[in-house]
This record gives structure tokens, sequence and C-alpha cells, in this order.
């Protein structure tokens, strides 16, 4: 049998609202096979584009196997933007040879360890009225919809301005958090995710509230720069001694770049993003080395409906799988786009695993053409 071979590599960009982008990856195969990959970066559709013709061009006539993305392990010249394209791709190639053996993507990373993957709901961006009973709402609607965990980013504002007004906004910021917590009660359990605003006192302050509050976590308190290192330490010490959990690197795009974190221990769970990192096989390679450590996995999934089914079928594989991050309610295209196959009920906090070819989705082409920024 001759082997199928890369003939088109293409990226969408969808304008799905004035804040968010989802660039879809289009992969073609010499018999006829399409997978799809996500690459989203948002504000950067004409470069990722750009990267997708390079990337295409060179891997045209080349194996469609997953494997062959490895010829740009060493090569982060495009940083961000060509890491996602090269993620997105090898998303697209295991997406392509499910559907080419016509077994799910779980199978050929070797089976799935659970049929259902816990979920947490990331009520961020869907909040507009950035209040606390604004936060409460979303909170609320995460609630009926079956979740059973629920992420908020409360600290708008803080880093950005005078020292003066910073105590103000680390106190609003609490405030968001209390409602959520209020709005639940004991039918859910809420994440804090600081998005890198604090300082040492403040990420102290955050810490003592969680423990108080119970949080499942504290996610990206302080900036993970190398010169943080000491500081990431002293706050990993004082939550641990309150039994609050430290997430974070969302923003990892490799191995090389988790491996000091868990080596310093740093947090008790990493957030992958297989945008990001090299795709569904990297991500593993860092879950392997974590779970050396005694580190959980929660994949990084603030996305589109295709990083979505990538992010199910890999975190149903890992042993260390904590959850999994889903975007909830940002737009009604989530669920359009792949015809509710992958966006169905949330059932106690979890979904299931897809047993559908490939990554178990097919891509609405009237709604991708309507959507798409070019």
């Amino acid at each position: 049998m001759t082997m199928a071979t890369i003939t088109r590599i293409r990226a969408r960009s969808l304008r799905i609202n004035p804040r968010t982008e989802w660039t879809i990856l289009e992969l073609r195969c010499s018999d006829g096979v399409v997978g799809y990959g996500e690459a989203s970066v948002n504000g950067m559709a004409a470069a990722l584009a750009a990267h997708a013709a390079l990337v295409g061009a060179r891997l045209e006539r080349m194996p469609a196997q997953p494997n062959t993305v490895q010829i740009f392990e060493a090569d982060r010249s495009g940083g961000l933007v060509q890491r996602a394209i090269i993620s997105a791709t090898e998303q697209a190639l295991w997406d392509a040879a499910g559907k080419r053996l016509g077994v799910p993507v779980t199978t050929l990373l070797g089976g799935a360890v659970r049929e259902r993957v816990p979920v947490y709901a990331n009520i961020n961006r869907r909040t507009r009225e950035r209040t606390p009973d604004g936060f409460a709402a979303s909170a609320k609607l995460a609630l009926a919809a079956g979740h059973r965990f629920v992420k908020l980013a409360p600290f708008d504002g803080v880093g950005e301005g005078a020292k003066l007004d910073e105590e103000t906004r680390v106190t609003s910021g609490m405030e968001r958090i209390e409602a959520v917590c209020d709005a639940v009660g004991e039918e859910a359990r809420v994440l804090v995710d600081c998005h890198w605003r604090l300082d040492e006192g403040s990420a102290v302050r955050v810490l003592d509230f969680a423990a108080r509050h119970r949080l499942f976590w504290v996610e990206c308190p302080v900036p993970e720069h190398p010169a943080n290192a000491s500081l990431l330490a002293r706050l990993k010490c004082h939550a641990s001694r309150l039994g609050v959990r430290l997430a974070g690197m969302e923003k990892g795009l490799g191995l090389a770049d988790f491996r000091p974190a868990i080596e310093a221990g740093h947090y008790d769970v990493l957030m992958p993003d297989v945008k990001y990192d090299g795709g569904l096989d990297a991500t593993r390679a860092i879950a392997a080395l974590a779970a050396t450590a005694g580190i959980d996995i929660a994949l990084h999934n603030p996305s589109g409906p295709v990083c979505h089914a990538a992010s199910i079928a890999l975190s149903a594989t890992l042993a260390n799988c904590l959850i999994l991050e889903t975007q909830f309610d940002e737009s009604p295209h989530f669920a359009a786009l792949v015809g509710g196959e992958i966006a169905g009920a949330v059932h106690e906090g979890t979904v299931a695993v897809s047993e559908r070819p490939g990554l178990g989705i097919s891509l609405d082409a009237d709604l991708m053409d309507e959507l798409d920024i070019a």
C-alpha cells in the first residue's frame, strides 16, 4: 500500500466575536483524507496564514504521519505563531491518521484510560459585566449546564496602574471570587486565574484567601520568567502549607520550557496547550515527565472546538490528567461549527470521550466561509 503524503496545508482564521479569533488548519492528504487542527492566536491571522504556507511548502509530499513535524523541533525562529502552526499540523495529522484507519485518536495514542474527562468551565470571556454579580450570574449558568468546576480571572487592572490602587484592585478581585463561591455553594469548586498580575505580597494574600474559601486552585499568580524562580519556590511552599494547589505554565512552548518548572516543583498542576507546545505527542512527553514528579496535568484549552476535541482525546489517555479547561458560552459558533458533535451536554462536570474516527469532528464549511476573516 502506498503511504499517504501531505498535499496541502491551509490556515483559516475565523472572527468569533470582537475579542476572539479561532484559526483552523486544514491538512489534505494524497489519499483524499482531510485532517483538522487548531492554531488560534488572537490578532495574528495574517502571520498564521503565512507560516502555514511556509510549513506546508516544506512538508509537501512528505509522509502524512504525526511524527513528520519533528523536523521543526529545533526551529523556534517564528516564536508562538510558528509553534501554533506546527502544533496544529501535528493535531491534523493525528486526525487524518484516525480517519484513514477508522479509529479514534485515543486508540492511536494507546487507548483511553477513562470514558469521561472531568472539565471546568472558564467563564471569563462570557462575563461582560465585570462585577461580583456579573461573575456570579455566569457561574450559575455554568452550574445549570452541568459543570461542577468554574474558573474566573477576577483581577482586572491589577499590575497595570498606580501602586496606591493595587490593594483596592486585589480586594475587588477577591470580592468577585467570593461572589462566585456564594453563587455555586457546595455544588461546585472554584478555580482562580491570576494571569501573572500579582506581586509577592498580593500573591500571599490571595493564597491565604484561597485556603479560607477552599478554592480548587490558584493559577499563574506571578510572571514565570527565570528571575522569579525563587519567588515561585516561596509561593509554592506557602501554598503547600495552606493546602492550596498552584497551577501554571500555560505559555510553555515545549518540553524544554516545562522541564525547569517540573524539576523545581513550582506547581502542583501544569497546563500545557496542544496548540502551542508541539501537539499531542509533545504534550504526552510533558505529561510523562510531570508524572515522574507527581505533578498533575490540566490542559490549557480556552479555545475553539478543534483544540477542544484534540484536548479531550489526549486528556482521556493521560493517567495524570486532573481536569480539562473548556470555554463556556463564549459563542454559539463553538457548537455550530462542529454540529454539536463535541459540544454535547456536560454531565456532573464531565464530558464523553469520542469514539468517532480521528478527532471525531466535521466542520460546517458554509459557516467557516461566513466567519473567515480573509
